[in-house]
């Protein structure tokens, strides 16, 4: 199921969700003591992937209520790493719906909650801890406050270094984190401040690996595009989308800033050379008008 939502197989998931929430729900209410945790724990990840799937296709109070089911879940298992994992996805829906005070509080709480000792801590415990650190910072960053988000992602950063060599098991903490999510946060970041020249310069030095979930890369370089977009670099900002396209064409359907972007992209070009170039075509395929 993880496997189908990184590859931006939104319906099959949705379709298969269902089910399996509800075995996994019954599960725990059959089982009891190590077995009953254990099904709470993959009924807290399927509610999380319930969850992501739902903001994707923007449908933020649902998502909310997956949230708060699956931190119920989590808490019940006694497992307060993979609640505070599950927290991130209120930030997400708090985003949305701009509210970034929200979003920074709720973030900063649950890492609060959940602050590691870093020389002893668990990779998953300092990547879940440095994901809500490095969501405050986006939030923080929309609400105006530049020096807050740089802050915050300092010491997300500094997290990402500890995890930078293990290889974490997304699917079950929803953990994937390393030096480059931070970076490409970064980037973001700087988009928000409406510095593209300084994202760009920033993204020079972002290159994906292997921690790195494959919405999280085409998300960055969504960004880059934006960026490309914002300098006048249109054939640049094409190629981007373009590569998105290759890697998810089903997720890039979904994104409001490739619609904004193909749209600032046709204003700024002739018809005949966004055909020539192929922009009129990829505008097409997203759903954008000329």
């Amino acid at each position: 199921m993880t496997r189908a939502y990184h590859q931006a197989r939104y319906i099959e998931v949705v379709q298969a969700l269902p089910e399996l929430v509800s075995d996994l729900t019954a599960a725990a209410n059959i089982y009891a003591d190590e077995e009953q945790a254990t099904a709470r724990r993959y009924l807290a990840q399927a509610l999380m992937m319930a969850a992501s799937v739902l903001m994707q296709l923007r449908h933020e109070d649902l998502a909310c209520e997956a949230v708060r089911q699956a931190t119920q879940a989590a808490e019940a298992a006694g497992d307060p790493v993979l609640a505070a994992s599950a927290v991130d996805r209120y930030r997400w829906a708090f985003i949305r719906q701009g509210r970034f005070g929200d979003a920074e509080d709720i973030c900063v709480r649950a890492a609060e909650a959940i602050e590691p000792k870093v020389s002893s801590a668990s990779p998953t415990h300092l990547a879940v801890w440095g994901r809500l650190l490095k969501g405050a910072s986006a939030a923080a960053a929309r609400n105006n406050r530049p020096a807050r988000a740089g802050e915050l992602l300092s010491i997300a950063r500094a997290s990402a270094v500890r995890v930078a060599d293990e290889r974490l098991d997304f699917a079950r903490y929803w953990a994937a984190f390393s030096p480059v999510s931070v970076d490409a946060m970064a980037v973001e970041n700087a988009m928000t401040a409406g510095d593209a020249a300084q994202a760009l310069r920033l993204a020079q030095g972002v290159q994906r690996d292997e921690n790195l979930p494959l919405a999280t890369w085409t998300r960055h370089v969504l960004a880059v595009a934006e960026a490309r977009t914002a300098t006048r670099d249109y054939p640049g900002a094409i190629r981007a989308v373009q590569d998105i396209r290759t890697l998810t064409p089903e997720w890039l359907k979904h994104q409001k800033l490739a619609h904004h972007i193909l749209t600032d992209l046709l204003d700024a070009t002739s018809v005949r050379r966004a055909k020539q170039s192929g922009l009129a075509e990829l505008a097409g395929f997203v759903g954008v008008e000329p």
